[in-house]
């Protein structure tokens, strides 16, 4: 019996179970214990963007994840970016690098994070194993006090038997394996052991058992001694590994507000260099501005110049041929009177013979005389309107009109010698009157030169002005264009802050949905354990009923079985070994032959 029940708790459930999670986990220490390799994911922090470049970390392991998914951050933003994935077309390169820049130190913010969430299992995980090694310890050296082979039960109404019954009760043990941190499928276990070894204590209590002695009490106080030693040590043990957490937490805190303050140096540092980016390209935009205005002056003024020279081309071609025209006047006006004076001379002598004649001819000079003046104008004006377009028509119009006047002249001359006083009195007319619309085409072509300068004012005022409304133009477009760079700047900024907000309102709304369904497991197994412990609790009563009622029976069977052999007492041995084998019960051939020897002694 001792040896079954030996055997019995070396095969015990609660020492041989292993949560899943932490076999996992000590596989995975003794894997890389055997490897020797230090992990990549084994860093401290990731300081700078630099580090975060060169840093290849494993996001597959299974470490790595447990902390993303307790921290509620998907493996995706763990995910490394080049600045090529952040370029769009039309997009300008300092938003690029905003995005860029952006997304690497949140990246940081989140690796690092991950990080210390990581080192936090591995010290729980490493807890965990010292206080499995250390309950497992404590089991061991109890081991003796939960085994029979101690003889705690020898005298039913001993303090020993008392307090082994009370140990061996459900609710002592449901307490112990409680104060063991296991899992309900432990707990489950436990139970069911309980149930086995209660029916053993009470084959164990049973009458024909029990046994007593003080050194079973002297045995069962020194393991309840050496059990309270252990847990006062393991208590010492937890105290100190509590402590050795709390100063690590405390180290990670500076760091992390030593990461902290470095972090937001980097970020005013990286403000400043995109301030002073800024202030770099509006200095040089600034510097592009005057170079295009002083270009721009530049062209205006060799334009000016240029019309400038044009028009005093133009002045100095139409004052040439002015004093040619003149010119030209005053030498008719010579041979006019040079003629004048040879007709004087021949009308004399021809002033009776061409009187007829001079009359038709008047009438006939008059006509062409009305058609000179009239293609005189005409030519004067298209001249004057031709002069304005293209000089070299002019001229050559001025050549022409020249040669048909000089045809005309010569006409007039070979008619004049042959008129009279009248003809020379009307020519003196027709030359007044050509004095007369000489002077008033000059007075036309003065008014309509002050025209053309008062009209090339005019326009040089505005053309000035529509230079000064481009250049304005021109400004207030680079001025725009810096403000919109700026919005687009605070604008994408403001874009960037909203998605690191949404990510993180996800990530909160991840992490309580996880502690929902830690929340939900947690009542369940809870239930499910109230439940098995009412149904086991049921279970233990009946036993306890069951087991009162058998030792009340076995009580009263050895009641009757000693009043039997009381009786028996004075009986001779066969009537005695006949009534003792009818209860089961014998006697040993040693007492027979001592009662022979008393009997036989008594007769002598």
């Amino acid at each position: 019996m001792n040896n079954q029940h030996l055997g019995n708790n070396s095969n015990n459930p609660v020492h041989s179970l292993k949560l899943p999670a932490q076999t996992n986990d000590q596989e995975i220490s003794d894997n890389e214990d055997k490897k020797n390799k230090r992990s990549p994911n084994d860093i401290n922090m990731i300081k700078s963007i630099k580090q975060l470049e060169t840093t290849e970390l494993d996001l597959h392991s299974p470490r790595f994840q447990k902390a993303c998914v307790s921290l509620g951050i998907p493996l995706r933003d763990c995910v490394k970016k080049r600045k090529e994935h952040f370029m769009e077309k039309g997009l300008a390169d300092d938003i690029v690098e905003l995005r860029l820049k952006h997304f690497q130190n949140r990246q940081i913010d989140l690796l690092n994070r991950i990080l210390e969430e990581r080192r936090k299992l591995k010290n729980r995980e490493i807890l965990h194993d010292k206080l499995q090694i250390q309950t497992n310890q404590n089991k061991t050296q109890g081991q003796s006090f939960y085994s029979p082979q101690n003889n705690h039960t020898a005298n039913p109404n001993s303090r020993a038997a008392q307090l082994y019954g009370s140990v061996k009760s459900p609710m002592g043990k449901i307490g112990m394996t409680s104060q063991s941190h296991l899992d309900n499928k432990r707990f489950a276990s436990t139970s069911k052991m309980q149930l086995s070894d209660s029916q053993q204590y009470h084959r164990f209590n049973s009458p024909p058992n029990l046994r007593g002695s003080f050194d079973d009490q002297w045995s069962f106080e020194q393991d309840k001694i050496q059990k309270l030693k252990s847990k006062k040590v393991f208590k010492a043990q937890m105290i100190i590994d509590l402590e050795h957490l709390k100063l690590m937490k405390d180290r990670q805190y500076e760091s992390r507000l030593k990461e902290m303050e470095k972090k937001f140096k980097e970020e005013e540092m990286f403000r400043k260099e995109l301030k002073d980016k800024h202030e770099m390209k509006l200095t040089s935009v600034k510097g592009k501005n005057e170079q295009i205005q002083k270009e721009l002056e530049y062209q205006s003024r060799i334009l000016l110049e240029r019309a400038q020279k044009d028009m005093r081309s133009k002045q100095e071609k139409h004052d040439m041929l002015e004093r040619q025209r003149f010119e030209e006047l005053k030498r008719r006006e010579e041979e006019f009177e040079r003629k004048r004076q040879k007709i004087e001379q021949m009308k004399r002598d021809q002033e009776q013979e061409d009187l007829r004649a001079v009359e038709t001819n008047l009438q006939q000079f008059e006509y062409k005389i009305k058609e000179s003046q009239d293609k005189h104008a005409y030519q004067l004006q298209r001249v004057i309107s031709e002069a304005r377009l293209r000089n070299t028509i002019q001229s050559e119009k001025v050549n022409k009109w020249k040669e048909d006047q000089q045809r005309q002249e010569l006409e007039e001359l070979h008619q004049v010698y042959k008129n009279e006083e009248k003809y020379m009195k009307k020519m003196q007319k027709i030359a007044k009157s050509t004095q007369d619309l000489h002077q008033k085409i000059r007075e036309k072509k003065l008014m309509k030169q002050e025209k053309q300068n008062h009209n090339k004012k005019v326009e040089d005022g505005e053309i000035e002005c529509k230079l000064k409304a481009i250049m304005q133009k021109f400004k207030h477009a680079e001025e725009n264009k810096e403000k919109e760079h700026d919005i687009a700047l605070k604008h994408e900024l403001r874009r960037l802050k909203e998605e690191d907000r949404k990510k993180e309102r996800e990530r909160q709304k991840r992490l309580d949905n996880q502690r929902k369904r830690k929340i939900l497991k947690k009542t369940r197994e809870t239930q499910s354990q109230i439940e098995f412990y009412k149904i086991s609790e049921q279970e233990l009563q009946k036993k306890r009923v069951q087991e009162t009622v058998k030792t009340m029976i076995d009580l009263k069977n050895m009641f009757s079985t000693v009043q039997t052999v009381l009786q028996a007492k004075n009986l001779p041995i066969k009537e005695k070994s006949k009534i003792l084998r009818d209860h089961s019960l014998e006697i040993k051939p040693q007492f027979i032959e001592k009662k022979k020897k008393k009997d036989e002694n008594d007769l002598k």
